[in-house]
């Protein structure tokens, strides 16, 4: 869940983005490690799917292309 925060966050202000990849960098981290666990959420979801897993699964595809 946090991950997704942050990359809302990252995806929608520049110096949030900035500061984010700044903290990330001090734990030997970078927005990859974000994307990576977004791309599992991602996978984890059913191949069938409601309506809210849909909107979850087009939510999550979109913040993976932001945080690259």
């Amino acid at each position: 869940t946090i991950d997704v925060v942050l990359a809302w966050l990252a995806a929608e202000d520049d110096g949030a983005r900035r500061k984010i990849v700044e903290l990330l960098a001090q734990r030997g981290e970078s927005l990859n490690n974000i994307k990576s666990t977004l791309q599992e959420q991602l996978d984890g979801l059913q191949s069938t799917t409601t309506d809210e897993e849909q909107a979850s699964k087009d939510m999550l595809s979109t913040l993976i292309l932001f945080v690259q």
